[in-house]
This record gives structure tokens, C-alpha cells and sequence, in this order.
């Protein structure tokens, strides 16, 4: 199956989002999430997501096979690493998501990542107009995240986008 996902044969968005469906199908268990990952699965469908991001099909497809494999701990780590984090906020974005959206504890998309140094997240929440300065209910800014955890390339980033 992931021999065929590589092959000229997934040139059809069709055939790309049918694989990904049975890959998909696939993550009942953590073993098989793991063996998954082994095989070089994330770094596949996050690619693909970012290659067809536009493709509605393919992109539900992907989105759900990270869904159902991130259950296992080792597989966010691995969809993070391979950024696929940044992938799967482009599609929600591009869905109409509020990227605004905030958790019980009013946290923002903006806040997680200056909070976790995820500069790329961040740039890309930047380019489609996060609101970077707002707090969460601990009085918060991203800013004041990136600082507080040590981030330093994040915190360069916020201090050149508030200040100028």
C-alpha cells in the first residue's frame, strides 16, 4: 500500500485519496500506528497533504489518517518533527476555521506554538492574521510564552511583527 501511494500510479487525486482512506482504515491499534510509522507513513501523508492541499478529497483523506494515527504518542511527535502540524493548519484555514479559536483555558493557536518554539506554525498563523497580542485567562500574550519557555528565534519573531 505505501509502495503504491509512492508510485506514478497516485497521479490521480482520486486513486491518492482512496489509499489514504485504506491507510487510514488501517490504525485500530498502537502497534499498528507504530509499524505505520516505521514505514515512513507520516512523512507520506504529510506530504501529500501539502502537495494537495487544495484537493478537498485528498486533503480530508490525509487529515483523517493523521487523526487516527496521532493517537499514538510516538506519531505526534513524528507528524510534528515532519511538520505536518503546519500542513494540517493550512487545510483548516483554507476550510474556513477561525484561526482565532480558543481552549477552555484561552489559549489561541498563536499562544500553543510561541509557547512550544513552533517558528514555522507561528509565521504561518502570523501570514493569515492571528491575533498575536491577545491573552490567555493566565494574562498570557504569545510574546510573553515565547519568552517564558525560552524561545528565542519565536520571540524575535513576535517582538519585529508587534512592533513594527
Amino acid at each position: 500500500l505505501l509502495r503504491s501511494l509512492q508510485s506514478d500510479k497516485t497521479a490521480s487525486p482520486n486513486v491518492l485519496a482512496e489509499l489514504l482512506a485504506t491507510l487510514s482504515r488501517l490504525t485500530v491499534t498502537d502497534t499498528i500506528c507504530s509499524q505505520l510509522a516505521d514505514m515512513d507513513a507520516l512523512r507520506l501523508a504529510i506530504t501529500e497533504l501539502g502537495n494537495h492541499v487544495t484537493d478537498a478529497g485528498v486533503a480530508k483523506q490525509a487529515c483523517f489518517f493523521l487523526a487516527n494515527i496521532s493517537g499514538n504518542d510516538a506519531c505526534k511527535g513524528a507528524i510534528v518533527d515532519g511538520n505536518g502540524h503546519v500542513a494540517i493548519v493550512q487545510q483548516l484555514v483554507l476550510n474556513g476555521s477561525d484561526i482565532d479559536a480558543r481552549d477552555s483555558c484561552g489559549r489561541s493557536a498563536a499562544h500553543e506554538a510561541a509557547r512550544n518554539g513552533h517558528i514555522d506554525m507561528l509565521k504561518l498563523l502570523l501570514d493569515k492574521g492571528a491575533a498575536v497580542d491577545e491573552q490567555n485567562k493566565n494574562g498570557k500574550t504569545a510574546l510573553m510564552l515565547a519568552k517564558d519557555y525560552g524561545h528565542t528565534e519565536v520571540v524575535q519573531l513576535l517582538e519585529k511583527t508587534t512592533n513594527g
